[in-house]
């Protein structure tokens, strides 16, 4: 097959529809919405079970009424996603191309994992004697959406191999744009006179404050939390600038102008470990007090992340090397360059990031030493 599933319009030619990765879905929440129901129905048979009102078939059936279900709110999602980005292509002054069905690829995608895992269902379902108590629609339904979501893990395990941490970066930054391109066209009267009615509601409910800490009420508390965090030391630095005289004043400047500062921040239990604080060896046990158990399975859990981030970073390196190759080809300057330019910024700096992670995992390995 080597095919990718629903490209969406105007994709590669705005930060709102870049083209992800190799290898990854052009569409990911349509390509996991099977994966999606697939889960709901096993929680729900699971809850019958408990109360003892599970039947045969009953996770089939489940899954094909999810599926039908997620697959409904999902395809309405990004039906009104496509209508604003219209608007948003009219207000760049872009002319976007068609999106396809499905398109042909140079290697293997997580689609044809699913696809090759739907067609299983299919087959398997086409046997009378499989799937016992499922019957009807249902009983297809259920078992092509149990199959693909099957597929779809096949291939984030054997095609894709991207590790989830780096796909919330993806996401992150896909959030990111969208809002401030929705925020934009929030300003732009002309641009968002002309998008549909349905256009319209579209914007309206990615917009909004209120539905936006519904969908994800951790996301916004945390910012609210950082963002308070982050005023508190605007407001107390000026002052404790200021009881020092000018002269410190501009010393600070000056030395501002010369350094560029960068921050790598670490989750809190990333580089904890024996006698390590704030991911530095502290020096406070003693041979007596030292565990060598407790030692060895933490040497062996920086061996594991340090694994991890260089499969990560020799992926990132691979994909800049690739996009640096298109970029330096192309000698006109226009917008499309411009947003490539844009994304070459973007994964260099997380790169970069690897980098430096991986630098202080070595660190706290050779410290626990």
């Amino acid at each position: 097959m080597v095919i990718r599933l629903f490209v969406p319009e105007g994709e590669g030619q705005h930060p709102l529809t870049r083209k992800r990765p190799s290898g990854l879905p052009a569409e990911l929440d349509l390509i996991t919405s099977p994966w999606r129901s697939s889960l709901a129905a096993a929680g729900i048979t699971g809850l019958f079970a408990l109360v003892g009102r599970s039947y045969p078939g009953t996770v089939l059936r489940s899954a094909a009424f999810f599926s039908v279900v997620d697959l409904s709110w999902t395809a309405a999602g990004l039906y009104g996603q496509r209508e604003i980005n219209r608007g948003v292509f009219k207000m760049e002054n872009i002319t976007p191309e068609p999106g396809k069905l499905w398109q042909k690829t140079t290697g293997w995608t997580a689609d044809d994992a699913m696809l090759a895992g739907g067609v299983l269902g299919i087959v398997t379902a086409l046997n009378p004697r499989a799937f016992p108590g499922a019957y009807g629609i249902s009983r297809f339904i259920g078992a092509t959406t149990v199959g693909c979501a099957l597929g779809y893990k096949t291939g984030q395990m054997f095609i894709t191999r991207i590790d989830p941490r780096l796909m919330s970066i993806i996401e992150s930054s896909d959030r990111v744009n969208r809002r401030r391109a929705y925020e934009k066209l929030q300003r732009d009267e002309e641009a968002k006179a002309s998008l549909s009615l349905v256009g319209k509601l579209a914007l309206k409910y990615h917009s909004s404050p209120y539905l936006q800490i519904l969908r994800n009420p951790l996301y916004f508390a945390r910012a609210r939390g950082m963002s308070g965090m982050s005023s508190g030391q605007q407001h107390a630095t000026p002052s404790s600038r200021a009881s020092q005289g000018p002269a410190l004043s501009s010393s600070l400047q000056a030395d501002t102008a010369k350094f560029t500062l960068i921050q790598i921040e670490f989750k809190a239990d990333d580089l904890t470990g024996p006698d390590m604080e704030a991911g530095y060896r502290a020096y406070k046990d003693s041979l007596q007090t030292r565990d060598e158990s407790v030692i060895q399975e933490w040497r062996e859990k920086i061996k594991r992340d340090k694994e991890q981030v260089r499969m990560e970073m020799n992926f990132l390196w691979r994909h800049l090397g690739l996009m640096e190759h298109v970029f330096y080809l192309d000698d006109k300057e226009d917008r499309a360059k411009d947003i490539l330019r844009r994304e070459l910024q973007l994964v260099n700096n997380m790169t970069g990031d690897m980098i430096v992670r991986l630098r202080k995992a070595i660190a706290a390995e050779a410290a626990s030493g």
